[in-house]
């Protein structure tokens, strides 16, 4: 079920929020990892996803094979995938689907 895997880095402050925003979300798509907690099947599958790049900056996120940096603001998590930018979380959009669930319980 897992779509989404966000790499990050304890010494990162905006790694760390992300990290922290997802926990308190409990989204079930999306995997975040410290790189420096990873095994060695972990790295593996990295470094496959990572062989065409040289570096990659922390936070990055990975999906089918494709590596996006992640862009971090304080309502909303972007993940910039080559020309496109994709939404990870927007504050609003959480919070009206939050009152929707609500009202509907």
């Amino acid at each position: 079920m897992i779509k989404l895997k966000i790499y990050g880095s304890r010494n990162c402050k905006i790694c760390e929020k992300i990290k922290k925003s997802l926990q308190n979300f409990k989204r079930k798509d999306i995997e975040y990892k410290d790189i420096e907690d990873l095994k060695e099947e972990d790295l593996r599958e990295l470094k496959e996803v990572l062989k065409e790049k040289k570096e990659a900056k922390i936070p990055l996120a990975v999906e089918e094979g494709q590596v996006c940096e992640i862009i971090a603001g304080k309502d909303v998590i972007l993940a910039k995938c080559g020309d496109r930018i994709k939404v990870i979380y927007d504050k609003e959009y959480d919070e009206a689907i939050g009152a929707l669930r609500f009202f509907f319980k």
